[in-house]
């Protein structure tokens, strides 16, 4: 297949300094991430892709939707500093860039010094508030990964990208089977078999799936009220989403917050 447009949809680009030895968090995020220990280090574990470890300056892969269990490692200063990148990219104006391409782990050192400095630049351009320039950079970025990526090997099923498509744009609404094997153009008997081949998950499992990894991405980034995010994320009761949250992350959203952001809470 032919690549003749990619749009970059979201972008979002931080900055982060960690004191908590040992800090471990585990996650599943709605959009690709970049990170950066630029001080310090990361161990990671991402599902289905194995295990590995940063060095400082070194960079990370992790697909979105898919498991991450990463481990803080501070430096001999005490503060561990991390930046990352969450990327949600569309290919050909159809496909999510990671139905086609697959990618490393951990970014190959000769792309380290490339990736490192559109990170920074991205960052610079957010804080001064020139979204153009930040995206201009991100799209550098992605130009990038696309050298060490590689394409999929397995057939992308056009009905159920359909599905998907649905399912990304509207998954706080309240989604049913016939609906998602009617946008496919399929029996619902025939989407179902279908869903959970290309995906290795049943349409509602992987719902649930995207609505708490878009409320993890919530929680990470804003101040918003864990009841507000629950709602927003399709969840019409909060204990169910609690519950549901800590079965998927190990914590209930309070304290995933605070262990992301844990200056945040004091004094």
């Amino acid at each position: 297949m032919e690549i003749y447009s990619i749009w970059l949809r979201r972008c979002i680009v931080q900055e982060e300094t960690f004191d908590t030895p040992d800090l471990r968090h585990v996650k599943a995020l709605p959009m690709l991430s970049v990170v950066q220990s630029v001080t310090g280090s990361y161990q990671i574990a991402i599902e289905g892709m194995g295990c590995g470890e940063t060095r400082p300056g070194g960079c990370f892969i992790a697909p979105s939707k898919l498991t991450q269990d990463i481990t803080h490692r501070l430096p001999e200063s005490g503060e561990m500093t991390a930046r990352w990148a969450f990327l949600d990219v569309v290919l050909n104006e159809r496909y999510p860039m990671e139905e086609l391409f697959e990618f490393p782990l951990l970014v190959p050192p000769e792309a380290l010094d490339g990736v490192s400095r559109l990170l920074e630049e991205m960052l610079a351009h957010q804080r001064l508030g020139e979204v153009c320039l930040m995206y201009s950079a991100g799209y550098r970025l992605l130009d990038i990964l696309f050298r060490f990526g590689s394409w999929k090997t397995q057939p992308v099923d056009e009905a159920v990208l359909d599905a998907l498509r649905v399912i990304h744009e509207n998954y706080a609404s309240a989604l049913r089977v016939e609906d998602l094997a009617r946008a496919a153009h399929l029996s619902p008997s025939a989407f179902y078999t279908r869903f959970k081949r290309q995906t290795a998950q049943s349409p509602g499992q992987y719902l649930l799936h995207y609505r708490l990894s878009a409320a993890a991405l919530r929680l990470e980034h804003s101040q918003e009220s864990i009841g507000r995010i629950a709602r927003d994320a399709g969840f019409e009761s909060p204990f169910y989403f609690t519950r549901q949250f800590q079965r998927m992350f190990g914590l209930p959203p309070s304290e995933y917050r605070r262990r992301l952001h844990p200056k945040r809470g004091r004094g």
